[in-house]
């Protein structure tokens, strides 16, 4: 120990004199960097400074550049008004018209020669010499000028533009003046006391071109900007923009002038306050206007004597300040910018100010710091190293006194390059020898980086002492010959570090022969307490089986005894005994599930199973225990169970069994509700998730968190009453976690319990669907209670093409049926037979009645209402099915779909034996679909309407029909592939074109093409008939059989009644179509609006429409054009949607309404 403080003494010494030479230098050093410091905070705030002049510059500019386009954008303005302006001059002076003109207008010019219109905008000007010359055609010269001022007044009004404008004839025949205010009376009079005031305004106008151009007119197409110059009318400073028109025929140009004040141009600028000087040049260098006002004319003037050798969009620094040039339009001028430099620093004086601040307080926090640092740095230096020496023979101390052992083991060679004194005794080695090869290979094989990075993780092994591993290599012999010694073990815990430049392991070593001793007690001690646990489950397991075979004489004996004649007297105690049996075999079935799976001993059985059939058993299970007792039982299933998994069926039964069975048992009455969907993950797999809830007693917080723990129950009050093991839920937890899912819970103490099991299972590969869905279709209206439960119907019926609307009472059903009629109609249980009985008196549609006893299959309580069970899906969707085809029948529906039509019609009773035939009926269009159906029904024709061709062929594969009538433009498959199609499979059938001929030559077409004949919509009744008579007795149709477009009236197709029902309904199916055509315009797809307008003209006709019925017929002939969308068909198709939105929109009469 003194051998090393020794050491540590001289090497202080050494190092106090090291410490004391680098001092030196580095104070050297040190006052070199802080003036270097200081000349670069002088040079960053000079560049600074310069940044921010820089930066205001370019502010400056971006605003010139602002004023430059304000300016322009006026100045284009003027350009647009005179060329819209000369083209409205050119087109009115060659304009003939018979409409009259204004009476009192052409009067005042015959009296005066200067009429003003009824609001003041502007004043015609007509010379008496003219009126003279134009002799009879004065009238419509006075139209044709009334009409060049309204189109002046509006162009100006559009560009926004409120300064005088000109119109006047080249030989002063006649002047329009445009005022932005109503003219005072004393111009008006002015003007009239002049004896030739076109003359005056033509000769100003025609005086200043030759000033500024040289010329009389300007060229044509070219706009001349003269001015300053004295306006005629408003007597002050403006600048003129002049162009010319020649009206051709023989008539002379017209020059259109419009007069902007001087003082506008800058006066609409939005200047910040203290603005710059802006000064505003015409083409030839002379001042226009100047901004700010009252700025000094001399200084301005000096400006403009330097601008003038300036070229432009350059900035020119001068002895007073900054100089920018900017061209406006090169027949107007440019604009000149001049900031003083008195105004650039001002605006940059807060920046200067906080740049000078800081660069000051930087250089004194630099020379404090400096001065600070130099004072304290050499000392603090020396302190730190002699803590530093201090501290290094503290830790050698440190080593040498802890009781355990360290050392220092070189990961190179493996030798021990340095230990203390506790570490030699336990490794029985000192410095200088090697790490014995047993540990070195345990730190080797553990799972670090000990040996191949020195800045690894810890790593800890557990070895056996130098005595047991001595011991262990002796042999047997020797340990037979002398007592077994104690076994001693010892922990490693290693670190890489870096040592002397080579890579080392710091290692710490602890003997824990005592904690390994414990260790191995505990380990035995868990073996025998796991033998113990699965001893107890086999004797569980046992016993279970060996009472479930006498339980299984007795419950088979109770039942031949239940059924015994002569027994009725004891039939109370039987079922007594009978029921506490089936309880004593819940119990051994549970304990018996339990102890198998606390053996690990259940195994799951894998196989494929439909989800749908296993709930809805469990759900037909469960419904007769809602018998005499105030509950309500809802099994709300998706039809996305409707499929094959694979997994245990009937431990997923077992699962939702036991819930069920503790909803009955804990809810004396409310509602208990089974709901099950199949969900699927982004990956696609498919879970099961089932959910039973409840509104029984529920449970507090700290029962719901350990209720799926075995033998647990509620209070002792509740476990009295209702009784059970306490394993029911245990075993529902541990069969989902089997199957990889999971239950949860959530519960309301006096409110109810909801369970939840979530379990995904996988599905069979390339396997069909266990059972298809019939596509039935049809409009049906759901009168349900309960909101999951509609829910749910509509669902399905949605799964298998039906339109549905979910009603909750039976007065909104009442109300919707008076406007809507269905094909058919589902009530559930909570309504009786007297509610359905008095909606069918509204629409006498069929009925299907989901009651909870109902049977499985559809049974028909009274004619049209078929009753089906609750909790089966076959049975709704038969039932659904046996009422779209039994009778009354106002439209039938097969394969796909068909809308319903409503109540039938006075004259045919729906019962009533058709006299003629079938007809199958190919239409897209629901309004049609009605009428059509209607129309049949009435003249004696049996009907099935379908949407588009591809379901009329399957209607054709399945029904026996007389004839055909199509649309042409369907959806999926139109009415020439249907064509097509039934003559190849039934030639003779005869095919009606059933449309809306738009042009002619149309009909023509469809002959040629193998129709049979054709039936313009709308048809009447009469025309209906006449087409379609003697089909059902001839073998063919004469293909001259046609019926030419309806001429007459909406009131000869439909009934006033009926009228106001198709109203309604067109403006229910618009709240879709309206959208659809929106998007149509959007995306401008020329084809699916041809389609649109097609569809739905037939439907407008039916109620009147005409104005839309001909706007439909100008977008489907556009559209049919092949031009793509050209601006016609826009401003047609925006028509259209005008009229269409105002139709919907309005409740008055289509007569009413029009397009804008």
């Amino acid at each position: 120990m003194q051998q090393i403080l020794d050491r540590t003494q001289e090497s202080l010494a050494q190092a106090f004199a090291s410490l004391a030479r680098n001092a030196r230098r580095q104070r050297q050093l040190y006052y070199a960097t802080v003036g270097l410091l200081i000349a670069i905070v002088i040079v960053s705030a000079i560049l600074l400074g310069g940044l921010a002049a820089a930066k205001q510059l370019d502010i400056r500019r971006s605003r010139l550049a602002q004023y430059v386009s304000a300016i322009s954008l006026q100045l284009q303005s003027d350009a647009s008004f005179l060329r819209r302006t000369t083209l409205s001059v050119a087109h009115y002076l060659n304009t003939r018209s018979d409409s009259p003109t204004d009476a009192d207008l052409l009067e005042r010019i015959r009296r005066t020669g200067v009429a003003v219109a009824p609001d003041g905008r502007y004043t015609l000007l007509v010379p008496q010499s003219t009126q003279q010359a134009w002799g009879r055609s004065l009238p419509e010269r006075v139209w044709q000028l009334q009409q060049i001022a309204t189109a002046a007044l509006t162009t100006r009004l559009a560009f926004e533009l409120d300064n005088p404008a000109y119109v006047v004839d080249a030989n002063a025949e006649y002047a329009v003046i445009l005022t932005p205010s109503p003219m005072s009376l004393d111009a008006v009079l002015l003007i009239s006391e002049q004896a030739d005031p076109v003359t005056v305004l033509r000769d100003k106008l025609v005086q200043a071109l030759q000033a500024q151009t040289g010329q009389e007119l300007p060229r044509s197409g070219e706009q001349v900007w003269i001015g300053p110059v004295e306006d005629p009318v408003l007597h002050s400073q403006v600048m003129t923009s002049v162009a010319a028109t020649t009206a051709g025929d023989g008539h002379r140009p017209a020059l259109i002038a419009s007069s902007t004040p001087v003082n506008a141009f800058l006066s609409q600028l939005k200047r910040p306050s203290g603005p710059a000087m802006l000064l505003l040049l015409n083409r030839a260098e002379d001042r226009i206007d100047i901004s700010p006002p009252g700025s000094s004319l001399e200084v301005a003037e000096r400006i403009l004597s330097r601008t003038r050798r300036l070229p432009p969009d350059t900035l020119r620094l001068g002895r007073s300040g900054l100089v920018l040039v900017q061209p406006l339009r090169q027949e107007f001028g440019s604009l000149v910018y001049f900031l003083s430099y008195g105004k650039l620093f001002s605006s940059i004086y807060h920046e200067l100010i906080a740049i000078g601040s800081l660069s000051m307080m930087l250089i004194i926090a630099i020379v404090i710091s400096a001065r600070y640092l130099d004072v304290h740095l050499l000392r603090h230096g020396q302190a730190e190293a002699t803590r530093a020496l201090e501290n290094e023979t503290i830790n050698h101390i440190l080593v040498n006194a802890t009781p355990i052992g360290l050392c220092i083991v070189c990961q190179q060679d493996h030798i021990i390059v340095t230990s203390n004194l506790v570490a030699d005794t336990l490794l029985g080695f000192s410095r200088g020898a090697t790490m014995p090869a047993r540990i070195i290979d345990a730190l080797r094989q553990r799972p670090s980086r000990a040996f191949s990075d020195a800045f690894g993780p810890i790593a800890q092994i557990r070895v056996p002492g130098c005595a047991h591993a001595d011991a262990a290599q002796q042999g047997n012999s020797t340990t037979e010959a002398a007592p077994a010694s104690k076994p001693q073990f010892l922990q490693i815990t290693s670190a890489p570090a870096k040592y002397r430049g080579e890579c080392v392991l710091f290692c710490a070593i602890q003997d824990v022969t005592a904690q390994q001793q414990l260790e191995q007690e505990l380990r035995s001690a868990q073996q025998a307490t796991e033998a113990m646990m699965r001893a107890r489950s086999n004797f569980f397991a046992a016993m279970s089986h060996e009472i479930r075979t006498p339980l299984h004489a007795l419950l088979g004996n109770l039942e031949l005894l239940g059924r015994t004649p002569g027994l009725e007297a004891h039939a109370t105690r039987l079922r007594a005994l009978q029921s506490s049996s089936e309880g004593l075999r819940g119990i051994v079935n549970d304990i018996l599930d339990f102890s198998k799976i606390d053996a690990g001993e259940m195994k799951l059985v894998s196989a494929p199973f439909n989800p749908l059939d296993e709930l809805e058993s469990l759900s037909l299970s469960c419904a007769p225990m809602v018998t005499d007792r105030p509950i309500r039982f809802y099994a709300h299933l998706s039809p996305t169970l409707n499929t094959l998994l694979r997994g245990d069926r009937m431990r997923l039964a077992q699962i939702i069994n036991n819930l069920l069975g503790n909803a009955f048992k804990f809810t004396a009455s409310g509602k208990i509700t089974l709901s099950a969907e199949i969900s699927r993950d982004a990956q696609g797999l498919a879970t099961l998730v089932c959910r039973v809830r409840d509104t029984g007693d529920g449970m507090s917080q700290a029962l719901a968190s350990r209720v799926f723990q075995p033998f647990v129950q509620g209070e002792t009050s509740t476990t009295a009453h209702y009784s059970g093991t306490g394993l029911g839920l245990s075993i529902c937890a541990r069969l989902s976690e089997l199957m990889g899912g999971h239950i949860s819970v959530e519960s309301v103490e006096g409110v109810g319990s909801a369970f939840t099991v979530v379990i995904p299972f996988a599905e069979p590969a390339a396997t069909a669907p266990s059972h298809g869905l019939t596509m039935l279709g049809g409009m049906v209206m759901v009168l349900c209670q309960e909101t999951e439960s509609g829910a749910t119907l509509e669902e399905w019926l949605t799964r298998v093409g039906c339109q549905v609307h979910v009603l909750p009472a039976s007065c909104a059903a009442h109300t919707w049926l008076c406007t809507s009629h269905p094909q058919i109609m589902v009530v559930t249980g909570e309504y009786g037979l007297d509610t359905i009985r008095s909606l069918r008196t509204i629409c006498p549609a069929n009925a299907v009645w989901i009651t909870r006893n109902g049977p499985d299959r559809p049974a028909e309580l009274e004619s049209g209402i078929f009753e089906v069970s609750a909790y089966s899906h076959a049975a709704l969707l038969a039932g659904v099915k046996a009422a779209l085809i039994g009778p009354p029948r106002l439209i039938e529906t097969t394969n796909g779909t068909a809308d319903a039509i409503g109540n039938a019609r006075p004259e045919a009773a729906p019962n009533s034996p058709h006299q003629h035939g079938t007809v199958l009926v190919a239409e897209d269009n629901p309004l049609n679909r009605m009428l059509i159906a209607e129309q049949l029904e009435t003249i004696g024709w049996a009907s099935i309407v379908v949407n588009d061709g591809r379901q009329a062929l399957a209607v054709l594969d399945q029904r026996v029909v007389d004839i055909v009538l199509t649309d042409i433009q369907m959806p999926v498959m139109n009415g020439y592939e249907l064509l097509s199609a039934i003559k190849a499979k039934r030639p003779p059938l005869p095919v009606f074109a059933f449309s809306a001929v738009t042009h002619t030559g149309q009909a023509s077409d469809w002959q040629a093409r193998g129709f049979d004949g054709y039936i313009a919509k709308p048809v009447s009744l009469a025309e209906l008939e006449h087409a379609l008579h003697g089909v059902s007795s001839q073998p063919a149709v004469d293909a001259t059989r046609s019926t030419p477009a309806s001429t007459g009236s909406p009131a000869d197709i439909v009934a006033a009644a009926d009228r106001e029902r198709y109203l309604a309904l067109l403006r229910e199916h618009l709240q879709t179509d309206e959208p659809k055509l929106a998007g149509i315009l959007l995306s401008r797809n020329t084809q699916a609006l041809g389609q649109w307008a097609h569809r739905c003209a037939g439907a407008f006709l039916i109620v009147g429409a005409t104005t839309i019925v001909k706007l439909c017929r100008a977008v489907e002939r556009l559209c049919d054009d092949g031009n793509g969308w050209s601006p016609p068909l826009e401003t047609e198709a925006r028509a259209l949607q005008a009229a269409v939105h105002d139709f919907r929109a309005s409740p008055d009469q289509p007569e009413e309404t029009s397009t804008t």
